[in-house]
């Protein structure tokens, strides 16, 4: 099973965006259990991923995840926007992800904070969702695991 994360109000405080790229204190754009819960996943066997509508390009964001100790975590697809030419909730993103990963929509479970581009863009082609919208993982962990 393959679950991919929006970035920005998902796994990151919203506005961190270049704080996190260009920054030096990373881990700070984090909410405070998105580390635990990516370790909780890991360690379940999960395959994370990351589809975000990211404006820095993937080689940035790509360095910063590297940087931060996060990049581990991920070793599914990350796809950033800026790289693509897709944005979400055009299916050609989630798409993307799924020939990268080798998986079905069937497979796969997107989690975002965005309601009309994460959830309704990842159920057009067929990914189960899951709306994020507090700011911790407790939810997503007991509904999932």
């Amino acid at each position: 099973m393959v679950i991919y994360f929006d970035w920005s109000g998902t796994l990151a405080k919203p506005h961190t965006k270049q704080q996190f790229i260009f920054g030096t204190n990373k881990l700070d754009c984090l909410y405070p259990d998105t580390i635990k819960t990516l370790q909780t996943l890991v360690a379940k066997g999960y395959i994370l991923g990351i589809i975000t509508n990211m404006s820095y390009s993937g080689y940035h964001f790509n360095t910063a995840l590297e940087e931060s100790g996060l990049k581990k975590y991920f070793i599914g697809a990350i796809i950033c926007s800026s790289d693509t030419g897709y944005r979400k909730p055009d299916p050609m993103i989630f798409e993307m992800a799924l020939r990268r990963d080798a998986v079905e929509p069937k497979d796969c479970i997107m989690v975002g904070d965005k309601w009309q581009t994460d959830i309704i863009g990842a159920e057009t082609i067929g990914i189960k969702s899951f709306f994020k919208n507090t700011d911790t993982f407790e939810k997503f962990l007991k509904d999932v695991l």
